[in-house]
């Protein structure tokens, strides 16, 4: 079943134009485009409005739309629609100016053929849907980007409502309340200021050095300044964002507000506050904005896998993406070279240029470079995922490069080709735990893009190898028709279209003259309704091909025999007949002199066996014709038994020649009309292996020799020479063996008179299953009883 073929809305007017973009199409694509053709651009409008097509290809100039205003009104009420332009017109300004305005390609009419055509399409029509998913993408991303900035300006502004309503009251709430003496740097810390950080009620100093010894020491400075302007009457405002260590020894980020109280004279004695921790808030600000980056980066790298034409310049785009527009310290992008086993970098960041080259990971892990991330997932096909490279034991290899570059977690995600391992893409920032799930799930997503992108490249790649091949395939097959030894040719409508030089030779015609042919013109005319009706069943589909013969007619007048074998197909989309032909003029009569020759052998070959036979008989002329009534018995056995012909003249040339030993035994013998003593019998019964001695060396195509060894075996085992059972005795010997005593008891013997076929049939009836086979027993009673078989005179 064919896939749903993709609609194609052709506006043209032009007939002859259009006719040609569809055969060019159907030729081309074959089963991948359905085509509506419509004339003018307000009824290409109307199908636009109406129905859904998948692509659009649309001349210029037409009755009621020309130039670009053509390509701007399709565009205005279809800007989805993936529109490509094929038109007569040429300039160098319009194919730009035609996809200025909408179009995706832009095609000259008589230059470009129905593969250019299907590609533009195709290309238009994955370029379409790639820009409306990246469009789709970043309208989500930009709404979560909103959602997220307007949850955290609500936040923010219910925070700051909320603590402007502090002051003393605030001892009943969860913030962190302080009450600094500065007369006398006594400081009251509240339960939940110490809780904050970790520590009980009682663990915690009432005094300024105790927030001395908890601040970072990087951010003091910072906030004793503010206090000191604030006392000093430099500002009005005391808030103040900095860190604070917690028991367990991490730093906590502390939002800390207050307000100064002075003495009657002004001077200041009390500055009160609170201590809100924003840790979670910060962490949830950085999270959005380290989101916001990366999907900023994930929608660049999408329009980076759209633009790119090769492996390389994808990779230099990705990597200059993620580090401009994402934020990390550095990346390359390396892939496995199948002959070392080592990953090649292929494309990194500016950052990466002092170190790129040293950079040797292999997917050998008894190697130092084997060990690390990348040789890991080279290995495994798993992403790896580092968010403290001080801790990390797989990192150790390349921690001190990492901390000189400043970079504190790394991670590498695999890269396919057709669902195998290619490559990896390698990324490290200067945060610590930076590879949260969120963003791990962010990578995973952008290498699968950039997978998708893998995959395009080997496609258009194979597609190209394909082209190519298919070029020089075209061309070579070309030359191999042109030249080849057999006539070639395709009849379409009655006529021949085509016709390779020999074919014309064949016929006494220059190549040129067969073209436009009618076929009865070649063909003699008592052959003449035979040859059109084989056409004409290969072309209704009775057949699909036909080889036979016929006499043919030259240009000359003169007649030659054809050998023809021709078969039903398509061609340029029209049903058609593709066939070769040779002159069989000399095949004929080398055939009927072979023919002539092998009916001469097999004559003399029966002659020769007739010959023999008559020499045995005159040492045995008592028994004349005995060897030739056996023959014709056994012949008519084997065809009871469904034997071939070839495989009953066997058996008649073996019954004429299975005595033949006989001629090794005294013919006083042979014709002694009184009983044989036992050394007279131990002679007789020595012709069967004589006669085996006299054949063997007579390369027959039979196994006659074999017959005349075997025939008076028995199955029980009880005959002779060999004393052979069952199916060790050879069929045809099986048969000669019924047929011998058949003949030998019906006829007249110098020792007794004949005893008649009943008699014989009924020792065949007796022996049936111990001496004689049963399957040919029971052929021969057939044979005698119920189809009348008559003894040879």
């Amino acid at each position: 079943m064919h896939p749903a073929l993709l609609r194609l809305l052709l506006l043209e007017d032009n007939e002859d134009d259009a006719i040609l973009v569809r055969l060019a199409l159907e030729k081309h694509a074959p089963d991948e485009f359905a085509i509506t053709w419509v004339t003018q651009l307000a009824d290409a409008l109307v199908q636009i409005r109406t129905e859904h097509f998948d692509a659009m290809l649309s001349d210029l100039d037409l009755p009621d739309g020309t130039g670009m205003a053509t390509v701007q009104a399709i565009a205005a009420h279809a800007p989805a629609l993936p529109l490509v332009v094929l038109t007569g017109r040429s300039g160098d300004d319009l194919g730009p100016e035609a996809i200025r305005y909408g179009a995706y390609d832009y095609l000259l009419k008589g230059e470009s053929g129905g593969g250019t055509i299907a590609r533009a399409l195709r290309y238009a029509i994955e370029n379409k849907r790639l820009e409306i998913g990246l469009r789709v993408a970043n309208e989500a991303l930009e709404r979560r980007v909103a959602e997220r900035t307007l949850e955290l300006e609500i936040a923010n502004k219910s925070l700051h409502e909320s603590e402007e309503r502090f002051r003393l009251a605030i001892l009943g709430a969860n913030d962190g309340l302080w009450d600094w003496d500065l007369r006398t740097d006594a400081v009251y810390y509240s339960p939940r200021w110490k809780s904050m950080l970790g520590y009980a009620e009682d663990e915690l100093k009432g005094h300024l050095d105790t927030w001395k010894t908890l601040i970072h020491p990087d951010d003091f400075a910072a906030t004793l300044r503010l206090v000191q302007d604030l006392i000093g009457g430099l500002s009005e405002k005391y808030e103040v964002q900095f860190r604070m260590r917690h028991k367990d020894g991490q730093y906590r980020n502390i939002l800390s507000r207050g307000f100064l109280i002075r003495d009657p004279a002004g001077a200041a004695i009390r500055l009160i506050g609170t201590h809100v921790d924003v840790t979670e808030r910060e962490r949830a600000h950085e999270r959005i904005t380290t989101l916001s980056r990366l999907y900023a980066t994930l929608s660049a790298c999408n329009s980076a896998v759209v633009r790119s034409s090769s492996r390389r310049e994808l990779c230099e785009h990705i990597c200059r993406i993620a580090t401009d527009t994402g934020g990390w310290a550095a990346a390359w992008i390396g892939f496995l070279d199948g002959t070392t086993k080592r990953i090649a970098a292929e494309g990194w960041s500016k950052s990466m240029d002092p170190f790129i080259n040293r950079m040797a990971v292999s997917m050998d892990p008894d190697l130092p470079e084997g060990r690390g991330p990348t040789s890991i997932i080279a290995r495994t096909g798993s992403p790896y995922f580092c968010n403290d490279v001080f801790t990390d034991e797989v990192i150790l290899p390349w921690r001190n490069f990492l901390k000189n570059f400043g970079v504190a977690s790394a991670a590498a995600v695999p890269l396919l080709e057709e669902n195998r391992f290619a490559g990896v893409i390698n990324l490290y920032s200067k945060r610590k735990d930076f590879f949260t799930p969120e963003v791990q799930a962010l990578l995973i997503e952008l290498s699968q893009d950039i997978s998708f992108a893998l995959d395009s490249f080997v496609r258009e790649d194979r597609r190209k190898q394909a082209e190519n091949a298919l070029a020089e395939s075209e061309e070579k097959y070309r030359g191999l028709v042109e030249q080849h030894i057999t006539g070639i040719y395709i009849i379409q409508n009655g006529m021949f279209v085509y016709s390779n030089p020999r074919f014309a030779e064949i016929f006494g015609y220059a190549p040129h003259e067969i073209a436009g042919m009618a076929v009865p013109a070649l063909v003699a005319e008592h052959d003449c309704d035979r040859v059109l009706e084989n056409l004409r069943k290969r072309l209704s589909g009775e057949v699909t091909n036909i080889e036979y013969e016929f006499t043919g007619r030259r240009k000359s007048g003169t007649f030659v025999e054809i050998g023809v074998h021709g078969t039903s197909a398509l061609y340029n989309g029209e049903p058609a007949i593709i066939g070769v032909l040779q002159d069989i003029s000399e095949k004929r009569r080398a055939e009927a002199q072979i023919q002539h020759y092998i009916a001469q052998l097999e004559k003399a070959f029966t002659h020769t066996v007739a010959v023999a036979t008559t020499i045995s008989e005159m040492r045995d002329p008592y028994t004349a014709g005995h060897e030739r009534r056996v023959g014709e018995i056994a012949a008519a056995i084997g065809a009871e038994l469904a034997f071939d012909a070839r495989r009953q003249e066997g058996l008649r040339v073996a019954g004429y020649l299975h005595d033949i030993g006989k001629m090794t035994i005294p013919s006083e013998i042979l014709s002694k009309p009184g009983r044989l003593s036992s050394v007279e019998f131990e002679l007789i019964k020595g012709h069967a292996q004589a006669s085996y001695d006299v054949l063997k060396e007579v390369d027959f195509p039979w196994p006659v020799a074999r017959i005349a060894r075997e025939h008076h075996e028995r199955m029980d085992g009880s005959g002779y020479p060999q004393g052979l059972k069952g199916e060790a005795i050879l069929l045809e010997a099986r048969i000669m063996a019924v047929a011998d005593v058949i003949e030998a008891m019906a006829s007249h013997r110098p020792y007794r008179a004949g005893l008649g076929i009943e008699q014989a049939l009924a020792e065949i009836e007796r022996g049936r299953g111990s001496v004689y086979d049963p399957v040919v027993a029971d052929a021969c009673l057939r044979l005698f009883r119920e189809r009348r078989f008559q003894l040879p005179a």
